[in-house]
């Protein structure tokens, strides 16, 4: 087995990618079109100096995520069962819009093959992607949150002058 540090572990390259095009400011550079690409695929992560893997987005305090990069809001609290639902058959049913009505006006084929295929994209995101993320994600914070627990039981009395363990 070989000695290898934190920094050695896979690097994630789109986040890599995405930390080479940002400036001092700690905003995308570039020219309008590519800082617009950019903004749109944000992964809200980036890397420190020491190459770990940090967040940089914060909780705004009123239930959405807010990215210093980006700029772009997202909910905090994880979205499932109806609402999730509702919203994926929502966009799903403006893609079937957007489908028929490219058809009928004669859009070329790459137009219609390019909405077909964000439909089927969504649907494998509705169905298999993202329950599958959340799940891992709540098994997580479940773990986590059981270990802070953990960690304050006991007898408070003993070493709560500061025994460095909060």
């Amino acid at each position: 087995m070989s000695n290898k540090n934190k920094n050695d572990k896979k690097r994630i390259e789109y986040v890599v990618y995405c930390d080479k095009h940002t400036g001092k400011s700690g905003k995308f550079k570039g020219n309008k079109k590519e800082v617009k690409a950019l903004k749109r695929g944000c992964p809200h992560y980036s890397y420190n100096k020491k190459g770990n893997l940090k967040p940089i987005f914060f909780n705004d305090g009123h239930g959405m995520c807010f990215c210093k990069r980006c700029s772009n809001t997202f909910p905090a609290k994880l979205i499932e069962g109806k609402t999730f639902e509702d919203g994926c058959n929502t966009v799903i049913g403006y893609l079937d819009q957007a489908i028929v009505g490219a058809i009928a006006i004669g859009a070329n084929n790459k137009t219609i093959e390019s909405l077909s295929q964000t439909k089927v994209t969504l649907h494998t995101f509705k169905k298999k992607t993202y329950p599958r993320i959340m799940k891992s994600v709540t098994a997580t914070d479940n773990i986590k949150n059981k270990k802070k627990k953990n960690r304050n039981s006991g007898n408070i009395a003993y070493g709560s002058w500061g025994s460095g363990r909060r």
